[in-house]
């Protein structure tokens, strides 16, 4: 029993830290996304004044998750992964 849940709190810790990971490049994404396209379209005339409002509220409406729920969950799935790597090891469970 050990054995598993060790490696189930090893995985749990791994998708939490992926998670928190996640959360935060999807949160950088909006502020450097304007950025980019005014570099990579920037040789057509009044073509990212044109794209721009449109792409930036697609991405801050439809992609960006509100309030850090990834950063929530993923710090909660971490915190039980090594709960469960800490209860299987035999040297802290005496």
């Amino acid at each position: 029993m050990s054995l598993i849940s060790r490696l189930l709190g090893f995985g749990l810790a791994l998708l939490g830290a992926f998670s928190l990971g996640y959360g935060q490049g999807i949160a950088s994404l909006g502020s450097s996304l304007g950025s980019t396209l005014a570099e990579g379209l920037g040789s057509i005339p009044g073509l990212v004044q044109q794209l721009q409002p449109t792409i930036m509220s697609y991405v801050q409406n439809n992609i960006v998750p509100p309030d850090g729920t990834y950063s929530l969950a993923g710090a909660a799935v971490a915190i039980v992964g090594a709960f469960l790597v800490l209860w299987g090891d035999r040297k802290f469970a005496k």
